[in-house]
């Protein structure tokens, strides 16, 4: 059995969770997060961090993301550091949403957290910076619709 370099663990990891979140998998996504995450998705308009327990996070992608036709999260460029035992993971986001002949793009960076938890690295944290959005917005509210 040949191991990989801890770097390579984790980007393997987020790209994982990227692959299942777009081929709507979340149920195989669940096992690379810790049993709490924080999630930061203020760049995008939340109103503050969140602290939530892996079945409501499943829960809030399965609430929008089988609502659009495809999605392509597209993250790149990891740069990699430790910080006490908690490794912080800066990538190039590049996010695609589409619904019929419309789409809407999210372009910025994902600051994962990751750490050890029963000797398995597990997702504690997704920060999301979204530095500038392409195309319609608003569909992430038909999507939402969409599954009602």
């Amino acid at each position: 059995m040949q191991f990989l370099p801890i770097e390579d663990q984790i980007s393997e990891i987020i790209l994982n969770v990227a692959k299942c979140w777009d081929a709507r998998q979340f149920d195989e996504a669940r096992k690379y997060f810790a049993f709490m995450v924080e999630i930061d998705y203020r760049s995008m308009g939340a109103h503050k961090t969140e602290y939530l327990q892996i079945d409501e996070l499943v829960n809030s992608w399965k609430s929008i993301l089988p609502g659009f036709d495809s999605t392509q999260h597209k993250i790149e460029k990891f740069q990699i550091k430790c910080d006490d035992e908690i490794f912080i993971v800066e990538s190039q986001a590049h996010i695609k949403h589409v619904i019929g002949d419309e789409d809407w793009t999210v372009l910025g960076n994902y600051i994962h957290k990751l750490t050890f938890v029963e000797n398995e690295l597990k997702i504690i944290g997704i920060t999301l910076l979204a530095f500038q959005q392409i195309g319609s917005p608003g569909l992430q509210d038909v999507a939402k619709a969409r599954l009602q």
